[in-house]
């Protein structure tokens, strides 16, 4: 191998050349359009005294090179990284305005779809009433007519005896027991009446059972009933007056003056709004709820 390093620097020149470690090299510029390196003279003295091959002093070379470029590589990354996140998010607001409009008037759009379900549901409900608290008859072993017909005729007995009301047979679509909920110690009867007018009549002269352990609700809806219950446990709290149900709607008034705005409840958002800042998830409701 010939006199390749001469001088207190010298230049070689690195084809392959990735990498340098600031360790080693001194200095590096580009030549010609290939790296030159300069090194120091200590180390090419030392390098030429032991007759190393030109491809060991490459692979060295290369591999410093190589250390010095990550470092080199990573701190140009870290300075683009702010203008890259400026780049995406020019990019993606617009888009992401507008999905989050979209999703906001999807949202709206579902609700009110929820409501004039809620809405059409109750008007099928509206022939319906669920009496709680009706004993129920022990019926005679093998007549399976006198158990279905019980609950119609447990209903027939209370509208006519108790409520002081002239209620037929023909007066009923259809009537059946549920199941006990909560402190229920009969099954309530949920019955259809054939018109709408001797639903009312009932209705209305629920008041007369107020000293008895039997009380009178409308059928409501799922939502319509989690509203009701809510505002009751309001009122329970001392929060509102006073809380009632018509025609499958909740109504409430908070003041006992009798002047007092009536305000319709649809869902627990409208009862929300009445009561800002208030929790009404954490809300107790009441396990059963009488609207009498």
């Amino acid at each position: 191998m010939g006199p390749a390093y001469t001088g207190y620097k010298s230049y070689v020149r690195c084809m392959y050349a990735q990498r340098y470690d600031h360790t080693l090299m001194r200095q590096h510029t580009l030549y010609r359009g290939t790296y030159v390196v300069l090194l120091p003279e200590h180390f090419v003295l030392t390098m030429a005294k032991k007759s190393v091959k030109l491809d060991d002093i490459t692979e060295i070379i290369e591999d410093t090179i190589e250390k010095k470029l990550d470092l080199t590589i990573e701190r140009i990354i870290l300075k683009l990284i702010p203008t890259i996140d400026k780049i995406v998010k020019d990019l993606l607001s617009p888009q992401l305005g507008l999905i989050n409009k979209r999703q906001v008037q999807l949202e709206q759009d579902n609700e009110h779809l929820r409501l004039r379900l809620d809405q059409f549901e109750t008007e099928l409900r509206l022939n319906s009433l669920i009496i709680h608290g009706l004993p129920q008859a022990s019926a005679s072993t093998g007549e399976k007519t006198s158990t279905e017909n019980e609950p119609t005729k447990a209903v027939m007995d209370l509208c006519n005896t108790t409520l002081g009301l002239h209620i037929e047979e023909a007066d009923v679509v259809c009537a059946y027991r549920l199941q006990k909920k909560g402190k229920d110690q009969h099954r309530p009867v949920l019955i259809k009446f054939e018109t709408r007018g001797i639903r009312n009549l009932i209705y209305r002269a629920r008041l007369k059972l107020r000293k008895t352990s039997v009380y009178i609700n409308e059928h409501l809806t799922a939502l319509n009933a989690q509203t009701y219950a809510k505002a009751r446990a309001l009122v329970k709290s001392g929060k509102a007056n006073s809380t009632w149900t018509m025609s499958g709607q909740t109504y409430i008034r908070l003041s006992p003056d009798p002047g007092a705005k009536v305000t319709r409840i649809r869902n627990l958002k409208d009862l929300q709004s009445l009561f800002p800042g208030m929790d009404l998830s954490s809300t107790q409701s009441p396990t059963t709820t009488n609207s009498s």
